[in-house]
């Protein structure tokens, strides 16, 4: 199957939070308590994805019947971050349970960072949540740092790639 990176559109956006709910569900399930704890659905409800998706922030992983699999905020800077490396940062990834949409986006958005010339993706995970930390020690990200946001208490974590080469006519 094929997968295709892309800004979301305004009519993406219920879509990716309908998949929020479904992920916050799962989590429940699993006995995974982090956005319960730190109230993640009152600081990023429906309109911070509207938001984010309108600054052209929001992007999708869709797959060859269109279907949107897995999503991500992606930024060129983070104030949690106090360097000036070429980097994207990535937020709020979220996928279906029941896909490996999280792996897909991860392996695709690092494909446009070369293209944009970046040295590293970043983003960050909540310390206490050992299942994410692991999954992103299994897709290379390295713990370089901690942050804190009001009751978050997070892991600096980056991916380090070689920008694309430019070929010259």
């Amino acid at each position: 199957m094929s997968y295709q990176l892309q800004k979301a559109h305004p009519q993406d956006v219920p879509v990716i939070f309908e998949m929020i709910l479904e992920r916050d569900q799962w989590m429940k399930e699993k006995g995974i308590t982090q956005w319960q704890d730190t109230h993640y659905l009152d600081i990023f409800p429906l309109s911070y994805y509207q938001q984010e998706q309108e600054k052209g922030n929001l992007f999708v992983l869709t797959d060859n019947k269109h279907n949107i699999i897995a999503s991500a905020v992606v930024h060129d800077y983070d104030s949690n971050w106090h360097d000036h490396q070429p980097a994207l940062y990535i937020h709020r990834l979220v996928s279906r349970p029941h896909l490996q949409g999280g792996s897909y986006f991860l392996k695709r958005i690092e494909d446009y960072a070369r293209q944009l010339g970046k040295h590293y993706i970043r983003l960050d995970s909540m310390t206490s949540n050992q299942p994410l930390t692991q999954y992103y020690q299994k897709h290379g990200f390295i713990a370089v740092g901690e942050c804190e946001e009001g009751l978050y208490q997070g892991t600096l974590r980056q991916k380090a790639i070689s920008p694309q080469k430019r070929v010259s006519a």
